[in-house]
């Protein structure tokens, strides 16, 4: 029999929120922290989006023409490497900040893949209209910026972890991050996505999975994981959890 749900809310927390182009209250981070005024100015020109697993966002050096505000789906960006070796997860994203750094950098496209790895919705602005924001709005230019620089350390923060601890504390930290971003216990991730996510082959991530369901921290079965115990996966996690979420707090945290 599974746990009771440990989940008591988002990490990434939701403040004073803004409503969004459905008349709702605003879930992402990034745009919820903007000042009112740049907020208004590019509400009109978010465009709902449903995203279904696997749906891909950009691929590698083709033009990007979205940027993509996550709420409820969280996107994976994914290196590709040779044919016989699986893609390798960068960095994911979810409603803590948004997909498309290169555009507001200055780039029109990347070396990367991104794909949706969990479904749900989000908000999408054509590149060429960011762009235009962005050079009149220099609070949104500013917000943008922030949130770059905090993936940059995150995707730094990755490259160390994956290469000094070991699986099962990688594994306990990703599903960390992946609660916080999707605000509840249960949600469909599977194999193939941890595998990019910890840059192993999908019988390695059996095994780290095993481990920490044999812990009860979770419950893994057929693609889909119920965090049982919270706070023990947390305990399970290498430092690099905290770290990065440290980063996320200090960013969100500026004032409107």
């Amino acid at each position: 029999m599974l746990g009771t749900p440990t989940y008591s809310g988002p990490r990434f927390r939701v403040r004073s929120p803004h409503v969004d182009e459905r008349g709702m209250e605003e879930q992402n981070m990034i745009l919820n922290a903007l000042p009112p005024d740049s907020y208004a100015r590019l509400r009109p020109h978010l465009e709902t989006r449903v995203m279904r697993l696997h749906d891909e966002l950009w691929s590698s050096m083709q033009p990007m023409t979205h940027v993509y505000f996550p709420r409820s789906f969280v996107g994976s960006i994914l290196i590709p490497l040779q044919a016989e070796t699986p893609q390798v997860e960068a960095a994911t994203v979810g409603r803590e900040g948004f997909l498309g750094t290169p555009i507001v950098l200055g780039a029109d496209s990347s070396v990367s893949n991104a794909i949706a790895q969990i479904a749900g919705d989000g908000g999408a602005i054509e590149a060429s209209k960011l762009r235009e924001l962005l050079a009149t709005d220099s609070a949104l230019l500013a917000q943008c910026l922030r949130y770059a620089h905090t993936l940059q350390e995150q995707t730094a923060q990755s490259v160390a972890c994956n290469s000094r601890h070991a699986l099962e504390e990688r594994c306990a930290k990703w599903l960390l991050m992946t609660h916080d971003r999707v605000g509840r216990d249960e949600f469909t991730l599977l194999q193939i996505f941890l595998a990019f996510m910890l840059g192993v082959h999908r019988p390695r991530v059996t095994v780290a999975a095993g481990m920490l369901q044999s812990a009860g921290l979770i419950s893994y079965q057929r693609g889909t994981i119920r965090i049982v115990d919270r706070a023990g996966l947390e305990a399970a996690s290498c430092e690099c959890y905290a770290v990065v979420r440290e980063a996320h707090t200090r960013m969100l945290s500026s004032p409107r």
